[in-house]
């Protein structure tokens, strides 16, 4: 009976040290050593997302435009994932800021103590009209 108890006692005691590894491997971390960083920089990012953002004809025709404020996680293999709006504007405006940072190719990841790891990132994507169209939407009643 003694005999079962310690085994048991063990086996549970490596559980709860394999759990706690697997929680410390998969934390997010908010602030890094070094900061994780899009291939060539933020500048490089905001020309992906130009590039790559179509600005939804709902919204253009309604004049609508905003500031989209989205987070993500970039994980130690350089992959964006659980991307959110935390500051939403308008429905289209926000599905569009996903749509595009979902596209983003790998980052290079945020690294604690010379290793990669998984980094809360977030960044605002902003929906601008060209003058000509925002005056006209808003001059007429």
């Amino acid at each position: 009976m003694k005999r079962t108890l310690l085994t048991l006692f063990i086996a549970l005691c490596a559980f709860t040290v394999k759990a706690q590894s697997d929680t410390i491997a998969n934390k997010i971390y908010l602030a890094t050593d070094k900061a994780p960083e899009f291939p060539g920089g933020l500048k490089e990012f905001a020309t992906f997302l130009a590039k790559n953002i179509r600005y939804p004809v709902k919204s253009r025709t309604r004049g609508k435009q905003g500031r989209v404020l989205v987070t993500f996680v970039i994980e130690k293999d350089g992959q964006i994932t659980n991307s959110k709006v935390i500051r939403p504007t308008v429905d289209d405006l926000d599905a569009e800021a996903l749509r595009v940072v979902n596209l983003s190719p790998k980052w290079n990841p945020g690294i604690v103590n010379g290793e990669p790891v998984r980094t809360q990132f977030t960044y605002p994507i902003n929906f601008v009209l060209p003058m000509s169209k925002a005056l006209t939407f808003f001059g007429s009643n």
